[in-house]
């Protein structure tokens, strides 16, 4: 027999009112508690200077956005790094830099070589375009460009995933247009760093850089946190995250710059950093980062037993009066892209997938695909299943059903170009509930990467026994380049929820790590069917990929599926893109509410201003 016991470390940053670093707790001063249930400490390390630093390699990050910053600016944020550089990197400190520009860039992974160092960050550079004077395309391209540096902080946090310990994040931007989406995007980037372990320390170098300062900012220094600080996003329902700025703001300086310090304090807090403020000398806070990484406590327990992909609040609680605390909000058990891999139910999926047999489970599928870099896409797989075949076991006073899924995309060789499998575990209270559940077809989805290629992507599912279902459909990912216009695949949708109920469904993104449609304020629910009823707000969800600052147009037209017959022509229109580089989404719904019922084609062209046109088709019926 083979136990496994895990630990949970908690690394925990103590100071008083002034900031100044408490460094003599003990065990006894420390109360943790997961889910708001106290946990017994395992394990304890004091906080003296350098206690950690012998046994573990401490690991940060300087990110510039430089689609934000002035070429001073940039230049401001660099001489800080490199002195940041100089005065800490040693064997025990390694740092890495990168940069998003467009796209994210690692311009020097993690090392402990000064000169590396040097002339990766004298490479980063400001954008050449910023002109102040122009108000309404500065802030148009900084929209534009804050979504994908959201995204890009999001995958950086996760990058860092596989390195051990407690990582940090040196966020340096000039600031991002007032929206009410950003609370997506901080949703998103917070959920991906607390997976990660990642404690991020954002700094406004606008504020910083002078002339535009506002006068009532403090100067560069740890900003305290009070004993409400922010443990979830998703803890605060359907309200706004604290900080969060709405679409009321105006355009001047002034409310752009609380906007964004209320950004970046609700990204410190949610991660466990803190926000860098003001002054000439953005070094000053820096040391203070520097310092934080030898100067907390480790603390470890052992977690009650949860499922894979679980996640679960933390709050640290300290028994002496005028301290400030900072820890991660919550830590996730984290769920393989391949859950099943290794055990006897993916040799069993994998064999049916193989076989000539059909499945015996009536379900759909749905694979719009969206690129994330260069020749890679992301397929959302969308389906929805009969449910009358699920087998439900009484467990624990509960009514439990679980569904395998397994995922395999072949190329024309025979070959698996990609895979992902899942299981999809149901539990009830009542026979009442799973009597409504069966009546309508189960929602599922998942999402996973692939290359440029032409793939068949058969999908095999079970729920015990001999009964299962298995599905089979072609999947063409065109190559992409990010220099080049380019157009997603098309989502189909029959559910359209406000952007903001993400907050909503924070525990769902965390649990299964997946990227939500969201477009104009709006998140679109991909359907795993084509099948429509007149009175189904029926949606499409797609993305135009621009590399320069031009506008698209758009056509939308619906074919009769048969003869091929233009039954609605929209004409060409303007699509709503930003005079920016970048990624456009795009939600529009489509009337078909007096249509007869048939089979038809949804037909999308989007067109770049130099006549390139790319088209994506999706079939549906109408009942």
């Amino acid at each position: 027999m083979r136990t496994e016991t895990q630990l949970v470390a908690v690394d925990v940053v103590v100071t008083d009112k002034k900031g100044n670093y408490v460094r003599d707790l003990t065990a006894k001063d420390f109360h943790v508690f997961e889910d708001n249930k106290e946990q017994k400490l395992k394990s304890f390390s004091p906080a003296t200077d350098g206690a950690q630093a012998s046994d573990q390699k401490r690991f940060v990050v300087l990110f510039f956005d430089t689609t934000t910053m002035s070429v001073g600016e940039t230049a401001l944020a660099q001489q800080a790094a490199v002195r940041f550089a100089e005065a800490g990197i040693d064997s025990h400190r390694m740092l890495a830099v990168a940069a998003f520009n467009g796209s994210l860039r690692l311009t020097q992974n993690f090392t402990e070589d000064l000169g590396r160092l040097k002339r990766a960050l004298a490479g980063v550079s400001g954008s050449s375009q910023f002109d102040a004077s122009n108000t309404s395309l500065a802030k148009t391209a900084a929209e534009n460009g804050a979504r994908e540096a959201f995204s890009s902080l999001r995958n950086l946090a996760r990058g860092l995933s596989s390195i051990p310990g407690r990582k940090a994040i040196i966020f340096f931007t000039s600031g991002y247009p007032p929206s009410a989406q950003r609370s997506t995007e901080l949703a998103e980037a917070i959920a991906a760093s607390n997976k990660s372990n990642v404690a991020i320390f954002p700094i406004d170098v606008r504020s910083a850089s002078g002339p535009t300062r506002a006068p009532s900012m403090p100067d560069i220094s740890e900003t305290p946190t009070t004993g409400g600080r922010i443990t979830s996003i998703g803890a605060r329902g359907p309200q706004q995250p604290r900080g969060a700025p709405t679409d009321s703001a105006t355009d001047s300086f002034t409310d752009t710059s609380a906007a964004t310090r209320q950004l970046m304090d609700t990204l410190a807090e949610g991660t466990g950093g803190f926000i860098l403020r003001g002054t000439n000398d953005p070094f000053a806070g820096l040391a203070k980062v520097g310092q934080e990484q030898t100067t907390y406590y480790m603390l470890g327990y052992t977690p009650p037993e949860s499922s894979d992909g679980s996640c679960h609040k933390l709050r640290v609680k300290v028994d002496r009066d005028g301290t400030v605390v900072r820890a991660r909000s919550e830590y996730c058990k984290s769920k393989p892209q391949d859950l099943l891999s290794g055990k006897p139910i993916e040799r069993e999926l994998e064999s049916r997938a193989a076989g000539s047999q059909s499945g015996n489970i009536a379900a759909s599928m749905q694979l719009p695909f969206f690129y994330t870099s260069n020749n890679v896409a992301r397929v959302n797989v969308a389906m929805e299943i009969t449910p009358s075949a699920l087998k439900f076991e009484k467990q624990k006073d509960k009514f439990h059903a679980a569904i395998d899924i397994l995922g395999l995309a072949y190329l024309a060789d025979g070959s698996v170009g990609a895979r992902f499998s899942d299981t999809l575990k149901l539990d009830f209270d009542s026979q009442k509930e799973i009597d409504e559940l069966k009546q309508k077809p189960l929602h599922y989805e998942n999402q996973f990467e692939i290359a440029s290629g032409q793939y068949s992507l058969r999908v095999v599912f079970s729920s015990g026994g001999e009964s299962f279902g298995k599905l089979e459909q072609p999947l063409v990912v065109e190559p992409y380049d990010k220099s080049q216009f380019n157009f997603s695949g098309l989502a189909l949708s029959k559910e359209v929820r406000a952007a903001s109920d993400l907050t909503l469904d924070l525990d769902a993104l965390l649990v299964d790590d997946r990227t939500p449609l969201v477009a104009n304020g709006l998140r679109i629910v991909p359907d795993g069917s084509n099948r429509f009823k007149k009175t189904d707000p029926m949606t499409f969800y797609a993305e135009i990929y621009e590399p320069s600052p031009i506008a698209a147009g758009l056509r939308i037209r619906i074919l009769d599926r048969k003869t091929s017959d233009v039954i609605g022509d929209s004409g060409p229109m303007k699509a709503d893109t930003p005079k920016a580089p970048g990624m456009v989404p795009l939600a529009i719904k489509i009337p078909i509410a007096d249509l007869p019922s048939g089979s038809y084609v949804l037909e999308v062209q989007a067109t770049d201003t130099a006549g390139k046109a790319i088209k994506r088709a999706a079939d549906f019926e109408l009942e």
